[in-house]
């Protein structure tokens, strides 16, 4: 191997080594979209910089074709990287499949191939020589078919990736632009040094300027990187911010047709790019387009619009805003469809919430006061009913009375219990098979007895498959059922089907009542859940599902029901697993006293301490009706006066009277008296942990009807005597 001196062997030393250096440099900033190919694409023209500063320092044909090979490796790579650069810079890197660029890559392989091992076949060069005619030998190349397919190639892949970066040029901020411009400066010397070598124009048609236009590439590099912060900073594309977004975007051109969108909006929407381009966009948007009519006019707007899709409800927030070009002219609209279901559901959970919390607290307000009106209207019906036995419309109308005294009751009773937070309620596992079976067979009267009596037929069937038990309360359990079941019985007064189903996860066991009755409208179904809330006339109708949400709800699950109109209803109720340990499966009863005959019932004398009137009349009607002596006190402190004047058989005390409340009452009576037997009388609703019930042997919550009254004051008699017979 023989070698020359040439004048360009420092230009040559200088390219490579700015290339080299600045492909280490790239490689050593932060790890940002295309840090990795501009370092590659530095160090493939650090390569081929280096390769023919090697050929023209050759003296011989067979080194100089030897160090032309050699370029190859850094030639074929330059154009590939060049285009994965401005895809990433600009987002688009993950556009092409690996499988695109294993194709890319073919034409680069086959030319290095064929520049190495082609001999005689003239693919890539037909004939070679040496030029002598400059003062040092330069190699004369007469260029073959492949080589020309691979320039046509390679100049097709730098055109793509200029394009790439071209609107960003035209568009960007300043910071952008000037990053952008830098490379596409540096790269468009060596392009044109590349572009007279193989064309074979300027003076010099044998030396490849190539190279020597790399010299510009890296000081415009070198002047990004330290001046603009190439690389540092990069551009996030079009495509992907638009296509990363869950808020649907739909961008509306001057005649009103859909110019462009995202695939967010797509989904939304249910629509494929074919159905949406260049279409109307009130065609495009469907339901929405009413609220975007609306907002038309403004310059900017929001409104919210509810629609159907595949049968589920769905929620949107709709902002427009107009677009406007560089001259202020409207060149049309952006659209943004933001999706806003889970906090509409919120929302309304909130609300619902907050009813349940007012009413509850109306209900505790009110409670006590409506429990004594009550007592005054259910005893005195219930005595009138017994001594009109004779008179039959007399008693007819007392038992009416009886009977809306005792629903009012039930209502407030129910309220009352649906407000409350039970936060010492005691979870238990609860079989969810058995408790289904058994509403089912409480529930057979009303699903078919009385429906066939009406000449109805409803079917009831049960899909249950075996699942866990799960954390709530047996009776609850039981009395939720109960009313999902009535209800679906409510909404099929034609007949029809009622479907009861349970399946498990790994994290809840859910229960579902379906109907195929008539349904609900949106309105109706997102207020079911409220107390009072109802499109029954029943008295006392809108607090069972209410009720159920409360209880379901209170136990950590969850309470849904999806229905349209004519397309019946689904409740979906999601009860968390029992993670306490196995389930006895049984559920303890609380033993009741066996109600006395009245022949067997003792008679005593009876001390009363009730500071509401009506309620001191129904007590001592009752009382004396049944054979008793009864004294009569409005306060505490007439109570412990009366206490101490004569003996007692039993203390039948109000919890809330002026002076000294009930509780106090019955701690000094066991003071005084520890055989004498007491009962609670009080319009509240209390827990059976309160501590004010402890020195009391017995409770009566008002309303109280006449036969509780008897038989829980015989009671207390019997314990008396039991307890003073004990101390004789």
């Amino acid at each position: 191997m023989t070698w020359q001196s040439t004048p360009y062997t420092p230009a040559l030393v200088a390219a490579v080594a700015a290339t080299a250096a600045l492909a280490y440099l790239v490689w050593r900033r932060p790890a940002n979209p295309g840090r990795g190919p501009m370092a590659l694409l530095l160090l493939a023209a650090s390569v081929w910089s280096l390769g023919y500063a090697l050929e023209l320092a050759a003296g011989d044909v067979a080194s100089k074709l030897a160090w032309a090979n050699f370029q190859y490796f850094g030639i074929v790579c330059v154009p590939p990287l060049w285009l994965l650069f401005s895809l990433a810079y600009t987002g688009r890197r993950g556009c092409v499949r690996p499988t695109c660029w294993v194709l890319l890559g073919a034409v680069p392989v086959m030319t290095v191939a064929l520049a190495w091992l082609e001999g005689d076949l003239g693919l890539m060069r037909r004939s070679f020589h040496l030029d002598l005619s400059g003062g040092f030998a330069l190699l004369a190349v007469d260029f073959g078919p492949w080589f020309w397919a691979n320039a046509a190639y390679s100049y097709v892949l730098l055109g793509a990736g200029m394009l790439l970066l071209v609107p960003v040029v035209l568009r960007s901020p300043f910071l952008y632009r000037w990053q952008v411009g830098t490379v596409l400066l540096g790269l468009a010397a060596p392009w044109l040094g590349n572009a007279c070598y193989i064309f074979g124009i300027g003076p010099f048609p044998n030396l490849d300027l190539t190279i020597f236009g790399f010299i510009p590439t890296g000081l415009t590099v070198a002047w990004g990187l330290f001046r603009y912060r190439l690389l540092d900073v990069v551009p996030v594309a079009r495509d992907a911010v638009l296509d990363g977004m869950s808020d649907g975007v739909v961008v509306v051109g001057p005649h009103g047709l859909v110019a462009d969108t995202n695939p967010a909006a797509l989904a939304m929407l249910q629509r494929v790019p074919a159905m949406v381009i260049g279409r109307p966009v009130g065609e495009v948007l469907g339901e929405l387009s009413d609220d975007l009519e609306g907002l038309a006019d403004a310059e900017t707007g929001v409104g919210e619009v509810t629609c159907s899709r595949d049968g589920r409800r769905r929620d949107f927030e709709i902002h427009v805003a107009g677009l406007r070009d560089r001259g202020g002219r409207a060149v049309g609209q952006l659209v943004t469809i933001h999706d806003i279901g889970d906090r509409k559901r919120a929302e309304e959970e909130l609300v619902r919430t907050q009813r349940l919390l007012a009413a509850g607290e109306l209900s505790l307000g009110i409670s006590h006061n409506l429990n004594n009106l009550l007592t005054g209207i259910l005893g005195p019906a219930e005595l009138i009913a017994r001594v009109t036995q004779e008179e039959a419309d007399i008693q007819d109308q007392a038992r009416l009375i009886v009977r809306a005294a005792r629903r009012a009751r039930d209502l407030v009773q129910r309220l009352s219990e649906s407000a409350r937070e039970a936060e010492g309620e005691d979870l238990e596992a609860v079989s969810v098979h058995g408790v289904m079976t058994d509403a089912v067979a409480v529930s057979r009267p009303r699903w078919k007895d009385e429906a066939e009596a009406r000449g109805v037929r409803i079917e009831l069937t049960t899909r249950m498959e075996t699942v866990p038990a799960v954390a709530a309360s047996a009776n609850g359990l039981h009395d939720v059922l109960l009313n999902l079941i009535f209800n679906a019985v409510d909404a099929l007064p034609e007949g029809g089907r009622v479907e009861i189903g349970c399946s498990a996860t790994s994290e809840h066991v859910e229960v579902r009542v379906a109907d195929n009755g008539v349904g609900m409208a949106e309105t109706v179904r997102q207020r079911v859940f409220e107390p009072f809330f109802s499109t029954k006339a029943a008295v006392g109708a809108g607090l069972g599902l209410s009720t159920a949400y409360s209880t379901v709800t209170r136990w950590g699950g969850t309470l849904e029901v999806e229905s349209a109109p004519g397309e019946g209803s689904t409740f979906s109720m999601r009860l968390p697993l029992w993670r306490g340990g196995e389930s006895s499966g049984e559920t303890a009863a609380t033993e009741l006293a066996p109600a006395l005959a009245e022949s067997e019932r003792p008679t005593g004398l009876i001390l009363v301490a009730e500071d509401e009137a009506i309620v001191q009349v129904m007590l001592a009607e009752v009382l004396n009706r049944a054979g008793h002596k009864v004294k009569l006190t409005a306060d505490g402190e007439g109570a412990l006066q009366a206490l101490a004047g004569r003996g007692y058989d039993a203390a039948v005390v109000d919890l809330g009277m002026p002076g000294m409340a009930g509780d106090q009452v019955a701690a000094h009576i066991r003071e005084v008296d520890a055989a004498l037997a007491t009962v609670l009388i009080t319009g509240w609703s209390l827990s059976p942990d309160d501590p004010r019930l402890g020195d009391f042997d017995f409770c009566l919550q008002k309303p109280f009807d006449v036969a509780q009254v008897e038989s829980v004051v015989s009671q207390a008699l019997t314990l008396t005597a039991r307890r003073r017979a004990v101390a004789d």
